[in-house]
């Protein structure tokens, strides 16, 4: 256990340094009405080294000590635990009235193995290492910033559990977040078709170049933007009511 421990230690402190870091904010400006398409790909040193490592080396650890993986409340087929993230975020949009900002959060280690997962959980201390994700909740999204470019609480994401129908545009959504880092309340109600349409318009062409599993998924409390009729599409493919 002491070895275990060790490695635990090594690995709070890369994590922590890693993630006073992660948060990376781009001032490019707009320029000249066009905006910056997301990039297609990302450097090499945004991999999980010496993460993966450390997560190696504590499951063998754990697994020759015959440590009890069990939890107590093991989760669904769909959802899995992460271990940390970075944000980064992209030049802003222009959009009626406001802009909306290109924001893309990744998990440091996408999936743990079930006994470091345990381990983590059996020591209070440690459970605000973990993240409780489902399938593709992790990606490209959006905040939605007023004129003075200050950041709201509400993000905008796609309905990424629905098939893009051509000639169609596809659903967008809106929902409060919760990262703790807003300037002020977005009025949503007073969001007029204008406004609306032209969030969609900002995003859409991002859909052509990442696949739609790339982007987080909106929630089941999350509102329609665009089409202003869109109901979001169940895990299991239906439509919430």
């Amino acid at each position: 256990m002491g070895h275990a421990r060790r490695l635990l230690t090594l690995l709070r402190s890369a994590l922590s340094e890693r993630q006073l870091g992660g948060f990376i904010q781009s001032d490019a400006p707009i320029g000249e009405g066009r905006w910056h398409p997301l990039p297609k790909a990302f450097p090499s040193e945004m991999g999980v080294q010496p993460f993966g490592e450390i997560i190696v080396s504590l499951d063998q650890t754990l697994s020759e000590m015959e440590y009890d993986e069990s939890v107590e409340f093991p989760l669904p087929a769909d959802e899995f635990w992460t271990l940390g993230s970075i944000t980064k975020t992209f030049p802003i949009r222009s959009i009626h009235r406001g802009f909306v900002e290109p924001v893309l959060r990744l998990p440091i280690i996408p999936r743990l193995p079930q006994i470091v997962v345990a381990f983590l959980l059996k020591i209070p201390d440690e459970r605000d290492l973990l993240k409780r994700e489902h399938h593709n909740q992790v990606g490209w999204h959006y905040h939605y910033l007023n004129f003075r470019k200050a950041r709201s609480n509400i993000v905008l994401c796609w309905d990424t559990r629905a098939d893009r129908q051509k000639d169609q545009d596809h659903p967008l959504f809106q929902e409060t977040h919760g990262e703790g880092r807003a300037d002020f309340q977005a009025r949503t109600d007073l969001w007029g078709d204008t406004k609306k349409e032209s969030m969609h318009i900002a995003c859409a062409p991002d859909l052509d170049n990442w696949p739609l599993s790339s982007f987080r998924c909106a929630s089941n409390k999350a509102g329609p933007v665009w089409p202003l009729t869109a109901i979001l599409t169940r895990r299991s493919g239906k439509r919430l009511s």
